[in-house]
């Protein structure tokens, strides 16, 4: 379906954004950092075995049950950042440069459903989303009745194809460190990156809510 046929199936009735709470003061950038034990990572991803989808889904799941508590509201919305780079366009993979975009994810029904369910539906999503990921957001805005406030934050789901024997030094090339900062213009941001020891959840906090929280 093109963004027209889109915007009718999932903003149809969406009127209040599911905002985080924000303190008053003044705040400047802040970052959290949260690294989730191997045991702990491994009963995710064996709850997302079970469901049949992604880690990134099982972490939508999870991230909406949080914002769904936060905001008092059982219709979340949030953003997301995505590759922008379709597999049916010929030699994208050899495409050099960014196609990342942000686009909105509803999730509708968090306190009737299960876990699992919600997991299925946020992959669901994310197939369907494949279709439209490359429509810019203001295009996807202008859907709305909410326009730009359709959401106030952002989450990444950074799945980089790095070899953890690099970083342990049990390969033959060793790299002792690494690491990367980046800001948007969202009050809030996390970032999720999966490895043995995570998924490590980075959260990039803006001058309005805590990142403590």
């Amino acid at each position: 379906a093109g963004p027209d046929g889109l915007g009718v199936m999932m903003w149809e009735g969406w009127y209040t954004p599911a905002s985080l709470p924000e303190e008053p003061g003044d705040w400047g950038p802040q970052s959290n950092a949260l690294e989730l034990t191997g045991q702990e990572t491994d009963a995710l991803r064996r709850e997302a075995i079970r469901a049949g989808v992604t880690m990134n889904a099982a972490v939508e799941a999870a991230w909406a049950i949080v914002l769904a508590r936060l905001s008092g509201q059982d219709d979340v919305v949030f953003g997301k950042t995505v590759s922008g780079r379709p597999a049916e366009l010929p030699g994208v993979e050899r495409a050099l440069g960014l196609f990342i975009n942000t686009i909105p994810v509803r999730v509708r029904g968090i306190v009737e459903r299960t876990i699992r369910e919600l997991m299925v539906a946020a992959h669901k999503d994310n197939v369907e989303s494949l279709a439209y990921q490359y429509e810019s957001l203001p295009t996807l805005h202008a859907l709305t009745p909410l326009k730009s406030r359709l959401f106030d934050h952002v989450l990444v789901f950074e799945h980089y194809p790095l070899d953890d024997r690099r970083m342990d030094g049990t390969g033959r090339l060793r790299i002792r460190d690494g690491g990367g900062q980046g800001e948007t213009h969202y009050g809030f941001s996390i970032g999720v990156i999966p490895g043995r020891r995570g998924p490590s959840r980075e959260a990039a906090d803006g001058a309005r809510h805590r990142a403590t929280e």
